[in-house]
């Protein structure tokens, strides 16, 4: 279902999604990185506004983290000691934990990223007629894999571990058509980017979602703004060097028992994204205002009164008419960094949704 694949899909990647009118009168539906939903623009800004409250957002001080993926990667036959694409638990030491209590917020994948699974899968498919794996338990389940974007060229293919018997000398893979296993590689230096699901670790996701969960981070000191790592299953010794330029992490290495911070996402990423702080406010505003705010939705709103400024997103918004021409607007803002900088383009990094 769509529900499943998206519920996936975003625990791997933080993803957003919402309807989007074509320009027919019709709607397609956006999938993009959870940053374009909050852009660093601003789209209304508010001044001297009487009465506003400021409150801690205690539902979303979340501070034990799971990551990664669940138990179904596992299978009757192989043991998967050398497994990365498992779970991975983090903490932050917030005011939650300070207190002694203990807000989980679990973010595993359903779907199947590790090689052990996979392969007992591909094999299976050659001991039945239908060439299928005959009713095993994650026969409809869904599955992961990543091979070379491009052409490879390997200088010396002997010992390399691609494991061609007898072959020795230089290679060419065409784009699709090899992977690398994880059992083979205690630190990653393939000469394949994007080697077997390498993209998908745990610390990577982490990583990807550390401009989300980094939130939980507000207000403590800067060597405790981190998801601290805690636990793991099986190879969590892994580590993998990272090429530059990356998608969310800086060059380097990344281990899969390493802290995610502002260090291991660097400069590629916008930095946490919101702050665990409310903002209530109302302002009268005309109707037609109103709804081309709604019609924005995704970029910062600046309030301030007197010598105070904030700055957020709207995480609800009404409109109570008292004329013809509009009313009262009462807003709930979820904070972020105030002021703002300038934005990060629609058309930069993120496609049409037409094509």
């Amino acid at each position: 279902s769509w529900k499943k694949l998206f519920e996936g899909l975003d625990r791997i990647f933080c993803l957003g999604w919402e309807f989007e009118p074509d320009g027919y009168n019709g709607y397609i539906i956006r999938v993009e990185p959870v940053e374009y939903f909050y852009q660093n623009t601003i789209q209304a800004e508010f001044t001297e506004v009487p009465d506003i409250k400021r409150f801690a957002m205690s539902d979303k001080l979340y501070n034990a983290f799971t990551l990664g993926y669940s138990d179904k990667w596992k299978n009757i036959q192989l043991q998967g000691i050398n497994a990365i694409h498992t779970e991975r638990n983090y903490f932050i030491p917030n005011k939650a934990l300070q207190n002694n209590t203990s807000a989980k917020l679990d973010l595993r994948s359903d779907i199947i990223a590790e090689g052990y699974c996979i392969e007992v899968y591909r094999r299976l498919q050659f001991f039945v007629d239908t060439s299928g794996s005959s009713d095993r338990p994650n026969d409809y389940d869904l599955f992961l894999i990543w091979t070379n974007p491009e052409e490879v060229t390997i200088a010396d293919i002997e010992d390399s571990g691609y494991q061609f018997p007898g072959e020795t000398g230089s290679k060419t893979f065409a784009a699709g058509t090899i992977s690398y296993s994880s059992s083979l590689i205690g630190t990653n230096n393939s000469p394949v980017d994007r080697i077997y699901n390498v993209l998908h670790t745990p610390a990577r996701i982490a990583a990807r979602w550390w401009k989300w969960l980094g939130q939980y981070a507000y207000g403590l000191p800067t060597i405790d703004q981190a998801l601290k790592f805690q636990s793991g299953q099986y190879f969590t010794d892994f580590q993998m060097a990272v090429p530059d330029p990356c998608e969310e992490i800086t060059s380097g290495y990344l281990g899969e028992n390493f802290d995610i911070d502002i260090d291991s996402t660097g400069t590629n990423f916008p930095g946490v994204l919101v702050k665990p702080i409310g903002y209530e406010f109302e302002v009268p505003q005309e109707l037609c205002d109103f709804l081309t705010m709604a019609n924005e939705g995704k970029r910062i709103v600046k309030v301030s009164s007197g010598n105070s400024i904030f700055a957020g997103y709207i995480v609800r918004a009404e409109n109570e008419p008292s004329g013809n021409s509009g009313g009262l607007s009462k807003f709930t803002l979820i904070g972020t960094e105030v002021p703002a900088t300038t934005g990060r383009s629609y058309s930069s990094g993120y496609s049409s949704g037409y094509s």
